[in-house]
């Protein structure tokens, strides 16, 4: 692909595959979590959050991309070693391959069996240090809690926390029981609102937070095997 031919396709592409993820960058800079090593992103779009990982510390990058226009484009940015046209139920690992860090960036609320998911990539991180970066829309939003509320409905959308292509919602709790019930620690768990009142109102009103604030941003990493009797 010509580099004309993949702006162009780029362009043509929905924003979803387009966001370079700057808010996880951000936030990962901020919590002082580096990607060092063999990094693995699940739904990488069209590669627009590579620079980003690559200046966070991957050295190696590899990409999972099920939808096939955004996966020509990542693979002909030349940001990445390795880009998979690939659902992550279809796609196999090289044998014997670990990585640093896995992540999804809002990817996991599309999957329809989360638990088994999660199984996968324990066995797929490097132990003990190997990073699993989430970040997941929060359900518990006002502007769905007040549709519940005031009308007793929601309406699924094209885009956001009530995406139509959503099979799974989160809350604080419920994310954090998923990843505690199946063999992850949490390093840290941020709440993160993309608009600037939101996140004053947070600030101002830690209790209001949940409700603000429209994401969560996740760090886990596997729960080491307790050793063995003697």
């Amino acid at each position: 692909m010509s580099a004309l031919t993949e702006v162009s396709v780029a362009e043509e592409l929905a924003p979803y595959y387009r966001n370079p993820r700057v808010d996880l960058a951000t936030f990962l800079e901020r919590r002082r979590i580096a990607l060092s090593g063999r990094v693995l992103e699940v739904g990488c779009g069209a590669g627009m959050a590579a620079p980003h990982l690559r200046r966070l510390g991957a050295t190696v990058l590899e990409g999972i991309e099920p939808h096939a226009p955004a996966a020509s484009v990542a693979a002909a940015s030349g940001s990445y070693d390795l880009v998979c046209n690939s659902s992550w139920d279809a796609w196999a690992p090289t044998a014997g391959v670990n990585y640093d860090a896995i992540i999804f960036a809002d990817v996991l609320e599309h999957l329809a069996d989360p638990v088994m998911v999660l199984g996968r990539v324990r066995g797929l991180l490097r132990r003990p240090s190997g990073k699993l970066v989430l970040s997941l829309p929060n359900v518990r939003h006002i502007s769905v809690v007040f549709g519940l509320l005031a009308r007793g409905d929601w309406h699924y959308q094209s885009a956001g926390i009530l995406d139509q292509t959503h099979l799974r919602f989160f809350t604080s709790k419920s994310a954090r029981r998923l990843l505690n019930d199946n063999g992850f620690t949490l390093v840290s768990f941020d709440r993160y609102g993309a608009l600037p009142i939101s996140r004053l109102v947070a600030r101002l009103w830690p209790w209001f937070g949940e409700f603000a604030l429209s994401q969560f941003f996740v760090v886990a990493v596997p729960v080491a095997p307790r050793p063995g009797p003697a």
